[in-house]
């Protein structure tokens, strides 16, 4: 089968796989997330203490938020961590805090003080609740997210390798003698300064790229189009047209050879067509009502 056809098939695909995650994450999981969380949050209040703001939660970690600092960073966590110096590895709940200071005017400092004493008191009842319902349910919630998402990659990776296979079944194309190519126009926008009041334009240019001829760095000449003559492992002639329309005949090296098809196809394939859907949208933008 065609690799381009390939390709849009597994482009389909994805982009089917993509939409039935999103929908399954508005519909179900993350519904669900949130209905966990706020009973995770409850579940402290009530067992822990009533004080506590809000909390931040996942299948690893659960974030307490501060009375006096909302931010994620300054917050107390409870964290699952592997005891790597056992056999099994278990999972441990481990308290994490930042210190801070307070005077009696500083009611949401001191209240931190209090969830902080709280959280440590009822650390084994945090941690036990953690292992054993908290994870399980999120892990529960999230399993069809990423085997759904463990199917997305599978299918990103297939096109990236048929995406592989096009570029060299191109690049070996332009490399075959008797190839010949012009380089693709570039929109770039210009004042038109024929016209009266000198309006910028699109304007369509033929750009030029880079063949190194030589060992110097200064050997080197800009073609707006080629073709190829004569190929071989080691080196290729090209009849190379240069910027001023002036036909040449060059022999390369293999390398300077596959640097600039590298660089045409490049062109040719993708950044041609960026570049030009960029310039037109800022002209539009920018210039095209004025």
């Amino acid at each position: 089968m065609n690799n381009q056809i390939i390709l849009s098939a597994l482009e389909s695909q994805l982009a089917i796989k993509k939409a039935e995650r999103d929908s399954y994450e508005t519909s179900t999981s993350e519904p669900a997330f949130k209905a966990t969380t706020q009973e995770v949050l409850e579940s402290l209040r009530n067992n822990v203490s009533a004080l506590i703001p809000s909390i931040m939660l996942d299948e690893n970690r659960v974030e307490i938020m501060k009375c006096s600092n909302p931010n994620s960073w300054s917050a107390l966590t409870v964290s699952l961590q592997n005891d790597w110096r056992s056999e099994d590895r278990k999972l441990y709940a481990k308290m994490n805090w930042y210190g801070s200071s307070a005077t009696l005017q500083e009611e949401n400092i001191l209240n931190d003080v209090q969830i902080f004493g709280a959280v440590a008191a009822k650390l084994a009842w945090i941690e036990y609740e953690f292992l054993n319902n908290w994870r399980p349910k999120l892990l529960e919630i999230n399993k069809p997210i990423q085997e759904m998402q463990s199917e997305i990659r599978k299918i990103d990776s297939s096109i990236h390798d048929i995406k592989y296979k096009i570029r060299q079944e191109g690049i070996d194309t332009y490399k075959t003698e008797g190839f010949s190519c012009t380089i693709t126009p570039a929109l770039n926008i210009e004042m038109d300064w024929e016209a009266e009041e000198r309006p910028y334009i699109l304007k369509e240019n033929t750009p030029s790229i880079k063949l190194s001829t030589g060992r110097s760095k200064w050997d080197y000449v800009y073609a707006k189009a080629f073709k190829v003559i004569k190929t071989n492992k080691y080196k290729t002639t090209l009849e190379v047209t240069l910027s001023d329309d002036k036909v040449v005949e060059h022999t390369v090296t293999a390398r300077s050879f596959n640097d600039f098809i590298d660089e045409v196809y490049n062109w040719q394939t993708e950044r041609s067509k960026e570049h030009n859907d960029k310039m037109t949208e800022k002209f539009n933008t920018r210039y095209a009502t004025k």
